[in-house]
Parts: structure tokens; C-alpha cells; sequence
């Protein structure tokens, strides 16, 4: 909410249920950005059969298309990709949906906005059963230039929980952890 502040905010789905941007324009001095801003919430389908790959396609296409209103200065990205940019991303020979042709879609889509990720090495998906498998498929991404990363020195980290995922209902998150965006000035300490 204290985002919102000063705000005048545009919404669009990109694509229902999967795709939404969130573009914030401050209209007074009271905004924690001085400039606009916009945020991609994704969530890729899952599945490795042609119409899954067809509309994952489809949807990596609109995100690459997509112009946000105000000329945004920054741009984040962040939510469930459900696949994966390298081998060591899965703990299985590969993560089901991470074909060639998604790895491109999904670098076409991210370099057309300017994102690169904010990397934190930990898988993020954990699926129990009898084979155990994790992936690294929860990702943020940013538009920020080096310079400007060299000044508040972004972090992505995933929160402190007692359970593993997919531990139970009651007990810890669904079988995917949360992934948090925060960003430090280097000459103070964290926290």
C-alpha cells in the first residue's frame, strides 16, 4: 500500500490469470519513486506438451510486446517462470517445460523490457513424492542500469520458513517458496 501513495496506477492484463503490469505514476511529492515505474506479475503454465509450448509461446510474445504506459523509468518482473534459464536449475536433468524454444521465447521477451535477474542460487519449487525434484523457476527480474544497481545494490532472497514447501496446508507454503526483491545502499549495512 505505501507504493500506491502519490500514485496514479494503470493496470493491464496481459493475458488472464497469468500476465498483469501494474504501472505506477507519481502525481505528487509524496511517492517513494520520483519516476514512473512498471511491474510484470507472471505465471507461466506449466507442462511440456505442444499446447502447453504453443501458449506459453503465446504469452512470452504479448509480454514482449508489451509498452507500458508513462514511459516507465524502471521495470520489474517477478513471479512463477515455470522454466528454467540453465541445466543447474533443476535438479533433474532438466525442468519438464524448459525446452530451447521457451529459453528463447522467455530471453526475447526479458531483453525487449531490459530485465536482467536478480540472482539467488536456491531452487524455489520443491515437489515431494517419491522422486524428490527442486528447480530454481521463481524468479525477479529488473531493469535497473549498473550504475544504478552499484547504488542500491539489489538483493533477491527468499524468506525465512520453518517447513519446506509442500509440507502440508497447515504447515508450509505451497510447494513453491516465496522469492523477495530488496535493495541495499552498499555503504550501509543490511538490515
Amino acid at each position: 500500500e505505501k507504493m500506491l501513495i502519490g500514485c496514479e496506477v494503470k493496470y493491464d492484463i496481459l493475458v488472464e490469470g497469468h500476465i498483469q503490469a501494474l504501472t505506477l505514476i507519481p502525481n505528487n511529492d509524496k511517492s517513494i519513486f520520483l519516476a514512473p515505474y512498471t511491474i510484470f506479475n507472471v505465471y507461466l503454465p506449466s507442462g511440456n506438451n505442444s499446447t502447453t509450448n504453443a501458449l506459453r509461446a503465446s504469452m512470452l510474445q504479448k509480454l514482449q510486446d508489451y509498452n507500458p504506459p508513462a514511459n516507465p523509468k524502471h521495470i520489474f518482473a517477478a513471479g512463477d517462470w515455470n522454466l528454467t534459464e540453465f541445466r543447474s536449475d533443476s535438479s533433474s536433468k532438466d525442468h519438464f517445460a524448459s525446452s530451447a524454444a521457451a529459453r528463447q521465447a522467455l530471453r526475447r521477451a526479458l531483453d525487449a523490457h531490459g530485465l536482467k535477474e536478480v540472482y539467488q542460487p536456491a531452487h524455489t519449487c520443491i515437489r515431494a513424492g517419491n522422486q524428490k525434484t527442486s528447480s530454481r523457476i521463481d524468479r525477479i527480474y529488473i531493469s535497473h542500469s549498473l550504475p544504478e544497481k552499484c547504488l542500491m545494490s539489489p538483493e533477491a532472497t527468499l524468506p525465512f520458513h520453518p517447513y519446506l514447501p509442500g509440507e502440508g496446508k497447515t504447515k508450509g507454503p505451497t510447494e513453491h517458496y516465496p522469492v523477495s526483491l530488496h535493495f541495499h545502499p552498499p555503504n550501509l549495512s543490511k538490515g
